[in-house]
This record gives structure tokens, sequence and C-alpha cells, in this order.
């Protein structure tokens, strides 16, 4: 287990990790078990170089319910349009990663109009020629349409938290 993810999972926890004068602060003391123990103490130096950090990102925030089912979703539709299933999961990852971004960029994979392998909306999308899909390629195109087990996913929950 890297650092972060022992920070994190000590924060999610409700632990306080901070650093006074050289020392490791976790408190409540009485939330620790045995195991959290055992983890801090041999990950001491490591923990409290990263709060000594002053740019150190912040830890990501846990997927909510919303984006858990839609990163299952879009594992079966990638895996269903050809992709393994570590690249699916890879490619859920990053379009959940993606939408915390709102960066409005989606992939073709995503899309209803992606059929066969071509892309249905190729000349609203501004290919020259049909076979140019970039299914994962992260872009803007005016011909897209969310896939529908998709978007019955965002009716299901309701969208983004």
């Amino acid at each position: 287990m890297g650092v972060r993810t022992l920070l994190f999972d000590l924060r999610t926890a409700g632990l306080t990790v901070s650093e006074d004068g050289g020392q490791l602060l976790v408190t409540p003391r009485s939330r620790l078990s045995d195991d959290m123990r055992a983890m801090i103490k041999a990950n001491r130096d490591a923990l409290l170089a990263e709060l000594r950090l002053p740019d150190a990102l912040p830890l990501p925030l846990p997927w909510s319910g919303h984006e858990i089912a839609l990163f299952g979703a879009r594992v079966t539709l990638f895996i269903n349009r050809g992709q393994s299933p570590a690249d699916a999961e890879a490619l859920a990852e990053r379009c959940c990663d993606r939408d915390r971004d709102c960066s409005g960029l989606r992939f073709c994979l995503e899309c209803s109009e992606l059929g066969g392998g071509h892309c249905g909306s190729w000349r609203a999308a501004g290919y020259l020629r049909r076979e140019a899909v970039l299914s994962t390629t992260p872009q803007r195109c005016p011909g897209f349409a969310l896939a529908p087990p998709l978007a019955r996913v965002e009716g299901e929950t309701g969208g983004h938290p």
C-alpha cells in the first residue's frame, strides 16, 4: 500500500492525520485498530514527508453511487464493443476522472452512433471518411449521443451528485 493510499484510508476512517513539531498525530486514537497502528508505525517517516509537502495534491474523493453505477455500465459497454476487460476498466476509470474535470470530452465508445466499429455521425464529427473513428481518444463531437446503456444509468441515478 502506498503512503497516499494509507493516508486516504485513515482519513476515510474518520481519523485526522497531522504533523506537529516532527511528531505524527493521528486522532482520535480510540478509533485506531491494531492493523492501522502497525501500518502507521511502518510508514511513519513517509506519512510525515507526505504531510510536509507544500504542493501535495488533494486526496481523491471516493466515488459516489452514481459514479460506481456508471463505471460498471461503461465497462460492460466497452467490453461489448471489443475492448479487453482490462482496457475497458482503464478507460471507464479515465471517463470517471474526465467527468469530474467537467471537460466535455467524450469517447466514441460511449456514443450511440458507434456501430460495427464505425461512426454513424462521421460527417457531423468532421471526419473525412467513415473509417476514421478514434474510439479511445477524448474529443468533442457535435454528433455525440450517449449510448442507451449509459443513458439508462444517467436516468436511474439522476445524473451527477
